[in-house]
């Protein structure tokens, strides 16, 4: 299980010196003050908590995963909040950059229940990372959350296995399917290494809109890699330019599982339907890593794929109208859409036009330990 233990110096700041600077001089002060509020019951109205412009050294965790060599990663401590910058804010972590937990040890109790509904993160650049520990993930999200928004934001020089998580916790059952919603719309992607995914959602719902990418490279330690991999899930990649990007095994993938033990509990994601919606994206030099393992692949970039069919692809198609990009606010809805669902051994298709959709409805499992443990519940310590 992963914590974060914060200082208990950290109490010893004036709580009202803090809330009255115009914007926060560390992240470690932005996250107590939503907590503050939090304790308060001041959370109906939206407040927006802006970060002073800077750069920010976020630390990598130790054995006790107390953070060394830098500060703390942002926490998403509230609802109805907005997440900002003054002006230019750099964000240089090792392990984490933006993390959500449910439930949040303070005071010597805990707080339980938070919830992340109508959140927005905007104007932050992110970089750093590193390949040292497979759980190591740029933003990952474990507590529920309506409307959770990453908007005008950049992800710059990075090196990380996976970028976004969003997914139950396999060792807490703390939230339900689908109950977390996150957009990330309007920012880039540049000269990223990833190891995994970028985009990795697990039984909730992830929308990537508007976005553009350039200079993706896959360089995998593990048997698969997947630019936006949706299990059991609802995804949709939308209007999004992609530019020299690399993958293992295909670059968009709808995963049904069937399984359902995990280690120390069963869950449960029968009946779960899993929808992936791709329309309106733009891409050039999209390749499949070269590679000499006996794994399936896909090279025309979307795979659907069923655990109770063996692992075989029901079918692989090219996620993109065309490899020319053109400006994103002048992209219009053209061509054909086309619906494909898939619930035991029925299938379905149907045509009407603009969004390629492609649904099925089947079980769901917890993966491979390695790939699933960044959504383990995050422990906020803050004292």
């Amino acid at each position: 299980m992963i914590k974060f233990t914060f200082p208990a110096i950290f109490f010893s700041l004036c709580i009202s010196k803090i809330l009255a600077e115009d914007c926060f001089q560390s992240i470690i002060e932005l996250n107590l003050a939503q907590v503050v509020d939090l304790q308060s019951g001041n959370t109906d109205e939206v407040k927006e908590y802006q970060l002073c412009s800077g750069t920010y050294t976020i630390g990598k965790p130790d054995q006790t995963f107390d953070f060394l060599e830098g500060g703390y990663p942002f926490f998403l401590g509230r609802p109805n909040a907005i997440l900002s910058c003054e002006g230019n804010c750099i964000i240089d972590a090792k392990a984490l950059h933006v993390v959500s937990a449910p439930n949040v040890p303070y005071g010597g109790t805990f707080i339980t229940g938070i919830t992340n509904d109508n959140v927005t993160v905007k104007g932050f650049t992110f970089t750093g990372g590193t390949t040292a520990d497979s759980t190591y993930v740029s933003v990952s999200l474990s507590a529920p959350g309506k409307n959770i928004v990453f908007e005008d934001c950049a992800w710059k020089d990075i090196v990380f296995p996976n970028i976004i998580y969003a997914g139950a916790a396999e060792l807490a059952n703390v939230i339900d399917n689908k109950s977390i919603e996150v957009t990330v719309r309007n920012s880039t992607f540049d000269d990223i290494s990833y190891q995994y995914t970028i985009f990795n959602n697990y039984a909730q719902s992830m929308s990537v809109e508007s976005c553009t990418f350039n200079n993706i490279e896959s360089t995998p330690i593990f048997p698969n890699s997947f630019f936006f991999r949706c299990r059991a899930s609802t995804c949709k990649f939308t209007k999004n330019c992609v530019n020299n990007v690399t993958y293992l095994t295909s670059f968009l993938f709808r995963q049904d599982e069937s399984g359902v033990t995990t280690t120390n509990q069963v869950r449960n994601f029968l009946e779960l339907e899993t929808t992936f919606t791709f329309s309106n994206n733009y891409g050039n030099n999209v390749e499949i890593v070269p590679d000499d393992a006996d794994v399936p692949v896909c090279d025309q970039g979307y795979a659907a794929n069923t655990i109770l069919k063996n692992n075989a692809y029901e079918e692989c198609s090219d996620p993109f109208e065309s490899t020319v990009c053109p400006l994103l606010t002048t992209m219009s809805t053209s061509g054909e859409n086309t619906t494909t669902s898939t619930s035991g051994e029925n299938t379905t298709t149907s045509t009407s036009g603009g969004d390629t959709t492609m649904s099925t409805s089947g079980g769901f499992a917890i993966g491979h330990p390695a790939h699933a443990v960044i959504g383990v519940i995050l422990m906020i310590i803050l004292m």
